[in-house]
């Protein structure tokens, strides 16, 4: 997953060792990105409590996304410039490592690297495992404010966005992909069973018509770290012979889980739709299944 020490990694993963003894280097950039649904402040009290030496942090509602609008998804992705500007502020160059955690290797975490890659950043990874690996392997932690705990002086950084094409599909895709149904095509909902079947998930439940159920927690092993390459390779293994996969869940965040193994499984064909189900459903007219998927 990583080259050796010092090396930028190789894979979209990081190991603990990895970190350690890379962990003050000035082109090595930490983003704590911890994040509990329903609750936009909790990520960043817990960063307050403890977090990795050097880590800045991120907030998924405020940083990584925009407002909400009546459609759109309830967390569009945040403004390209305005998110770019807040790397720079935090010192981040273009051609430096970046890497972000949460508490494991969840939802947070893949949608930031997911979308700091999408605006251009060439070398981020993933902390396997997230802040809880880095506990349980016995790594120090600072507590108080990103500026309070720097090993090294903060100049701003150099990085500008420049926004990856092709990467996202949008809600007319989806509707063509609903009545046309192409063969060489899979939309993969990354939502819980529950979600999907519209057991829950108010106030419109059930899925997009045709959508495959692959929930984003079953690539994760019980340790909280991504299982492994060999495994997620058969777990997707429906997906890899289609020429293009879009992946969504309720708000464009657990999806990108599901597109963070992929990249693991060596599928790069996956596309994000960050709208989900939550701008899916904000339309009347738009279909809903309920129950397993009949095709």
């Amino acid at each position: 997953m990583t080259t050796k020490n010092g090396d930028k990694p190789s894979g979209p993963l990081i190991e603990v060792n990895w970190l350690e003894s890379s962990l003050r280097q000035p082109n090595v950039k930490i983003f704590d990105v911890r994040w509990k649904l329903g609750d936009p402040e909790d990520g960043r009290q817990r960063y307050l409590a403890g977090h990795i030496p050097t880590a800045g942090f991120l907030n998924i509602d405020y940083d990584l996304s925009a407002p909400a609008g009546p459609h759109g998804g309830s967390r569009p992705l945040a403004d390209p410039e305005i998110l770019a500007a807040t790397l720079r502020r935090s010192g981040v160059n273009g051609d430096d490592t970046v890497v972000v955690y949460d508490e494991t290797t969840g939802q947070a975490a893949a949608r930031a690297w997911w979308l700091l890659r999408h605006i251009g950043l060439e070398h981020v990874s993933v902390l396997n495992g997230g802040f809880g690996a880095w506990s349980a392997a016995g790594g120090s932690l600072v507590a108080g404010t990103d500026d309070e705990d720097r090993a090294f002086a903060v100049a701003p950084g150099d990085f500008r966005a420049e926004v990856r094409a092709g990467q996202l599909r949008h809600v007319d895709d989806i509707r063509g992909w609903v009545e046309a149904r192409p063969a060489d095509q899979l939309l993969v909902d990354a939502r819980g069973a529950a979600a999907y079947l519209g057991e829950m998930e108010p106030p419109a439940g059930g899925h997009i018509p045709g959508a495959l159920s692959l929930p984003a927690g079953d690539t994760l092993s019980k340790d909280g770290k991504m299982r492994s390459p060999a495994e997620l390779r058969a777990h997707f293994g429906q997906l890899a012979a289609a020429e293009h996969v879009t992946v969504y869940c309720g708000s464009g965040v657990s999806a990108c889980c599901n597109i963070l193994a992929m990249n693991v499984a060596g599928i790069d064909t996956a596309r994000l739709y960050p709208g989900s189900w939550s701008d899916w459903s904000s339309y009347r007219d738009h279909p809903a299944a309920r129950g397993p998927d009949k095709g």
